[in-house]
């Protein structure tokens, strides 16, 4: 190994033991089934409370 590749190796370390002691606000009142989302089609909206119980995958897409 060159001094560059134990230089990413260690920052590599530090960033995952970083991400793992990283924790979700406590703090936040309530849960998620209390929301409300509409559909893709703005048709109806929907209570997440009907999905307690059942896995649903949450895909956050994002553009700038």
């Amino acid at each position: 190994f060159t001094a560059m590749h134990c230089y990413f190796v260690v920052l590599l370390f530090f960033f995952l033991l970083f991400l793992k002691r990283s924790r979700c606000d406590s703090s936040t009142d309530g849960n998620i089934y209390r929301y409300q989302a509409k559909t893709l089609n703005g048709s109806r909206t929907v209570n997440l409370s009907e999905y307690r119980g059942k896995s649903v995958l949450f895909v956050n897409v994002a553009t700038y």
